[in-house]
């Protein structure tokens, strides 16, 4: 993530004129409302334009004035810097603590002073806010620094449950902002504690779109945004000068009457008050038009607060189907926020995941063989919001909590994307955003994870179901997945008790008649099981073979840690001290360091062995994954049907056998068939950059290669069903 400037109180100020021009007039009003209050009682009352500062300076060399004591806002307003200069005088804070119920006395005079200039008027604030501190002492067991220790939530009489909200745990659906606070130094020093903590307003709930921040130090108080890629900082808010502290006050007055979706929140995902349900819209681009399902299960959140925080449901489209044991009736809903930077449309990824399964549901079609193997649309699209009567209540107004929404009919839909959201702030810093697109993605069949396999067996059934449609969807759709890892490979049970595979998430995935995107692209995939030439510019144009190597490396590491392994394998990789633990990068191991490993252990079928295969466990079953993965590297990296020249991993640099391998290639160019690999004139320097090696030279014959590797998978599925059904017998 990087840090820009700019100021935000216009992102949030009301779309409708009319009530920005009044929310502009109660700002005004609470604001003189703030300097009468902090100014001191035995002073004469001060001019109409005088600052929050000049208050402050007068508070400061005024010897006689008593500042601080009960009073919660004077003792936020004194700055700190002026007893750093007298060593006889206390501290104004000695922990960050002592600072809660003064930045909770700010907030609620601020709401009350919006609620009295407001009481007589037609036009009323939406909501109001107050100030959550987490009790820590509810937390044993546990790192409170897991959880955010202040925050500005919307005031409620109701309480909405997240998803997946555990008792005595603090609950982020109306949560506003994260508060962090010094009682020294300077904002700035909160900012690292305010991004840890944001993970839990954009990490957890699953109604958010980004998340604001608040750290307040010495009388300033800094505003931050936080979303995917960026930390956007207020470069005016400060109360160390008065239109910082009219701003300040116009943020919070602008809260109060602005839609939804301004404040963060998503107001395509709502929580319904009647019977407790959740309703997620998902807008089909095909049909322009906006449908709702009904949430059955929160699946997985996003790993990450930041990048695509990807997050999935299981949905029914009757609400009364909630909680079915009938998985034929669940839909998976995905909802990514994807990197669509290099896009010519500001709303649409020109050649995304949708694009992709569109492509391949149409002509894939036709073959009944492989249905249910890869994912059927049901609905698709950027996801859509309204602009105008966007609502979220206290609970007071109409009895709607916080998500759930108004929509007015003659709003207009608006696609939901990085640039729409911090539209206000474009002419500032354009050009440092990553433009990301919010899609939503409904379809079906509803898949279970590999590690719910009742055995290897299965595991290698599952294995060659989705190579075989993955072999499929490269042949006929032009496309290649890019992305085969456990998390990517499914199964669904049939009705006699049999297994099928599925394929799922193609996020990742690429046209491979564009080549010249991809040479740019490295370190595409998921850890441990990227290919060598995906974390690489080798020069290798990409080809399946780099999803079959991809599924060697996978069916590898469950060989290894077995199938039902630790979602979070990267640990237990490096907490055992495997050699394959080298197959993850980190702050010790790049890519290219990843790479060169992966190199030494496929390269011969000697070092494959020494560093993978003997580490396999021995348990039932886990023979036969040995056997196919031992195949799948032979086929791969030694295979006999193909010059030495197209063997192993290691480049001409790399190779210290380089010029015996020349030779061994010359004397075979006789006893080679139509199909193998013949050397032709040597160009060194072509080897030299990785044009000539083993990693390129195998692409040339991609076909050959795929057509071996799927009839080894599907030989090893015949054997695993055969004991399959010799068990059950």
């Amino acid at each position: 993530m990087r840090e820009s400037s700019a100021s935000l109180v216009p992102l949030v100020q009301p779309r409708d004129p009319v009530v920005h021009r009044y929310a502009s007039e109660v700002s005004e009003s609470v604001y003189t409302k703030l300097k009468e209050r902090i100014k001191p009682k035995n002073r004469p009352r001060l001019a109409k334009d005088d600052s929050v500062s000049d208050l402050m300076t007068s508070l400061q060399v005024e010897n006689n004035v008593e500042v601080g004591g009960d009073d919660l806002l004077l003792k936020l307003f004194k700055q700190r810097k002026y007893y750093d200069t007298n060593e006889n005088e206390p501290p104004v804070f000695n922990d960050e603590t002592e600072m809660y119920p003064c930045v909770s006395e700010l907030v609620r005079f601020i709401c009350d002073a919006i609620d009295d200039y407001t009481k007589d008027k037609d036009i009323k604030p939406l909501r109001r806010f107050e100030v959550y501190v987490h009790d820590k002492n509810r937390s044993k067991g546990r790192h409170v620094r897991e959880w955010v220790d202040m925050g500005l939530v919307i005031s409620s009489n109701k309480v909405t449950p997240s998803f997946d909200a555990n008792p005595g745990e603090p609950d982020y659906w109306n949560m506003l902002a994260v508060i962090e606070t010094q009682p020294t130094g300077s904002y700035f020093h909160s900012e690292e504690n305010m991004c840890e903590y944001a993970r839990n307003l954009l990490g957890g709930p699953t109604n958010r779109r980004f998340a604001w921040g608040m750290g307040i130090c010495n009388g300033c108080i800094g505003l931050y945004i936080i979303e995917n890629d960026h930390i956007i900082r207020d470069s005016t808010i400060t109360f160390m000068d008065g239109y910082g502290g009219l701003d300040f006050v116009t943020l919070l007055v602008f809260w109060s009457f602005c839609s939804v979706d301004q404040l963060g929140f998503d107001p395509s995902v709502r929580y319904n008050s009647e019977d407790g349900s959740w309703e997620v819209d998902v807008y089909d681009e095909e049909k322009e038009q906006i449908g709702t399902l009904f949430v059955d299960e929160h699946i997985s959140g996003p790993s990450s607060f930041i990048d695509r925080r990807t997050v999935c449901w299981t949905c029914v489209e009757d609400a009364n189907d909630i909680d079915t044991d009938d998985v034929h009736k669940l839909i998976v809903v995905k909802d990514i926020w994807c990197d669509a930077s290099l896009c010519f449309s500001d709303s649409v990824r020109d050649k995304g995941e949708i694009f992709f399964l569109r492509k391949i549901n149409k002509m894939l079609g036709h073959r009944e063989d492989l249905k249910g193997m890869y994912p059927e649309l049901v609905a698709a699209g950027t996801v859509h919001i309204k602009h105008a009567d966007m609502v979220v209540d206290s609970g007071e107004k109409d009895g709607k909590d916080c998500g759930d929404s108004k929509n007015s009919s003659d709003s207009s839909l608006v696609a939901d994307t990085t640039r729409v959201t911090l539209a206000n702030l474009r002419g500032r810093f354009s050009y440092l955003m990553r433009h990301r697109v919010h899609e939503r993605i409904a379809m079906k069949p509803f898949a279970k994870s590999i590690c719910w396999l009742n055995s290897v067996d299965e595991l290698i059934v599952v294995a060659s179901d989705a190579m075989m449609v993955h072999t499929a969807i490269y042949k006929e759709c032009d496309i290649l997945h890019n992305d085969i890892s456990r998390k990517n490979i499914r199964f669904t049970r049939l009705p006699d008790g049999s297994v099928r595979g599925l394929l799922i998430d193609f996020d990742m995935s690429i046209d491979i008649n564009e080549q010249s995107v991809l040479a740019q692209s490295v370190g595409v995939g998921t850890m441990p099981c990227n290919s060598i030439s995906s974390l690489i510019k080798s020069g290798a144009p990409r080809t399946a073979l780099n999803d079959w190597e991809s599924m060697m490396y996978m069916l590898s590491v469950l060989g290894i840690l077995g199938m039902d392994c630790d979602y979070n394998i990267s640990l237990e990789l490096k907490d055992r001290e495997l050699p394959i633990g080298q197959w993850l990068s980190g702050p010790d191991m790049s890519y290219e360091q990843v790479a060169d490993v992966k190199k030494k252990h496929v390269h011969s079928a000697e070092a494959f062995k020494d560093k993978v295969t003997d580490y396999f466990l021995h348990e039932p079953g886990y023979d036969h994954l040995k056997k196919l993965v031992t195949e799948l590297h032979r086929i791969l990296f030694d295979n006999d049907r193909f010059s030495v020249l197209c063997r192993g991993a290691l480049d001409f640099d790399d190779n210290p056998d380089f010029e015996n391998v020349l030779e061994m290639a010359e004397k075979q160019l006789e006893s080679l068939g139509s199909d193998s690999d013949k050397p032709g004139p040597i160009d060194r320097d072509k080897y030299e950059y990785g044009l000539a090696g083993p990693l390129y030279r195998r692409t040339q014959y991609t076909d050959v290669f795929v057509q071996q590797l799927n009839e080894a998978m599907q030989e090893a599925k015949e054997q695993a069903l055969a004991r399959i059904k010799a068990s059950l017998s």
